[in-house]
């Protein structure tokens, strides 16, 4: 209202957004118990380097059957800071039922902003990868988040597939 009184023009915003790119995994698959574990993976292409943009991850990835409560999961791209309490662990979230029943669910929630606050090795131009796993503080073998990633049928008759997705947004500063 007060930019009409005053006849002040608006202003406007370029679109800072330079690429998406959208990766899904549809497949049931048992989770394996280790001390450094993947959830999912992908190649992706930035564009520019660290100090020009900066990326953010956003996903989910539904689990079965709780396993290990804590187990330090962590989102990250290639050259990351994998020392412990490093922001790979930003961002990066999972809950569901702890009864360790068939039917019980999971889901692990992605939304992290890998910028030139993190390792600028992370945010380099040019063909790069993403992953999704875990890595616990002490080390410890014989973790995971849950038993079973995107459950289906196999799991509880009343289920259809469930599909794990990600993307990658890289923005301009």
């Amino acid at each position: 209202m007060a930019r009409k009184l005053l006849y002040v023009p608006e202003q406007t915003v370029p679109d800072k957004l330079v690429k998406v790119t959208r990766f899904r995994n549809d497949t049931r698959a048992g989770v394996s118990m280790s001390a450094d574990g993947t959830l999912m993976t992908g190649n992706f292409t930035k564009q520019y380097d660290a100090n020009t943009s900066w990326i953010l991850m956003e996903g989910m990835i539904p689990g079965g059957k709780n396993y290990s409560d804590q187990c330090g999961i962590l989102a990250m791209l290639d050259g990351a800071d994998t020392n412990n309490d490093t922001p790979r662990h930003h961002g990066v979230y999972y809950s569901g039922s702890n009864g360790g029943a068939v039917w019980d669910r999971y889901i692990l929630y992605v939304h992290r902003i890998v910028d030139n606050t993190d390792a600028a090795q992370e945010l380099n131009a040019g063909s790069r990868s993403f992953r999704v796993g875990w890595y616990p503080k002490n080390g410890d073998s014989g973790q995971r988040p849950f038993e079973v990633v995107n459950v289906n049928s196999t799991d509880d008759g009343r289920n259809q597939q469930y599909g794990s997705i990600m993307s990658i947004y890289e923005y301009l500063y």
